[in-house]
């Protein structure tokens, strides 16, 4: 085993240690700890050609560095000078390079294992996209869009949908959108552009999150909306519209079976847009749209899709029609 000692210049720059060494000896044999090679090259400064090193180990004696390298065979014999490269990750600011007897741990190892790189060549290979899949599950996704408007979406519900919005509207009435998660944000977007666009005062119960919270806490999950709704004393003039993926069962979104009771109660418009079986929405709504399920790793999605796409749809035949 051949030692090569030195007087190490080192910086860290660019997220680089660079150390120079001075006529590097060939043919030296492996040290006792391995860092890979992938996290090492060498440039020989005269051709500036690299290549690898296979191991390397780093120790501080006390006066130098002293490095341990197994070179390549056949290479660097009349390299005048070396530069070894720790391309990785950047390095934290205000790194203190500590001279003490186990700075092979702070230099050597344990700054290689902090600057690995993200990952290597083999992993980036797997998390390249296959693009021809990508295209085919594009293509997929939106043929069950057009499969659903064009053969299975029920267009005389949505007539009979925007019927009721024109009856609100006419009766002075009011809009309270209702829904949980992903329908949530529906609720807020929709009420924006009937409030906006056609004029009719309208409400997401959610978009009061102190509230909502507040209800939530003192008074149960359960009643959030129905009491939101007794407040705001709604009548036969107003209508609640749901956007939801299944309607309202007894285990999700209980929250909308109690909201749709106090609605009928007050004889007030029960709309609403779902998927799956429609839950507790399809039986008990005024009018409701049901989102076919075309499959069912994409219900959520289709569902949530198909609340935009129909209240945007009603929003712009009624506007150009001015009602």
């Amino acid at each position: 085993m051949h030692i090569v000692q030195f007087e190490a210049m080192h910086s860290i720059k660019d997220a680089e240690l660079i150390i120079v060494i001075n006529k590097p000896p060939c043919n030296i044999e492996s040290p006792d700890f391995d860092i890979s090679d992938k996290n090492l090259i060498i440039i020989d400064t005269e051709n500036n050609n690299p290549s690898r090193w296979v191991n390397c180990r780093v120790l501080w004696l006390g006066i130098h560095w002293t490095i341990v390298l197994s070179i390549p065979a056949g290479g660097h014999d009349n390299c005048e000078k070396v530069i070894i490269r720790l391309r990785e990750v950047p390095a934290k600011k205000n790194i203190a390079i500590k001279r003490e007897a186990n700075c092979v741990k702070s230099l050597g190892l344990e700054y290689i294992k902090r600057s690995q790189r993200r990952t290597n060549d083999k992993t980036l290979t797997e998390k390249k996209m296959n693009i021809k899949q990508i295209k085919r599950d594009i293509d997929t996704y939106l043929d069950e869009v057009a499969e659903i408007a064009t053969l299975l979406i029920d267009r005389e519900k949505i007539v009979e949908f925007a019927q009721e919005i024109v009856a609100v509207r006419n009766n002075g009435g009011r809009l309270f959108f209702i829904g949980v998660g992903g329908s949530a944000g529906n609720c807020s977007h929709a009420v924006n552009d009937f409030r906006k666009i056609l004029g009719i005062e309208s409400y997401a119960i959610t978009d009061n999150v102190s509230e909502l919270t507040a209800r939530i806490n003192d008074e149960g999950w359960d009643t959030c909306f129905s009491k939101w709704l007794e407040c705001s004393k709604i009548s036969g003039k107003d209508a609640i519209v749901v956007f939801s993926v299944g309607g309202g069962t007894e285990t999700t979104s209980y929250n909308i079976i109690k909201a749709i009771e106090y609605a009928k109660e007050q004889n007030t418009k029960v709309l609403s847009i779902v998927s799956r079986d429609g839950g507790y929405s399809l039986d008990h709504s005024d009018v409701c749209i049901l989102i076919p399920v075309i499959n069912k790793t994409r219900v959520t999605p289709h569902a949530e899709e198909w609340q935009g796409i129909i209240w945007h749809l009603i929003v712009s035949v009624l506007h150009e029609i001015s009602i």
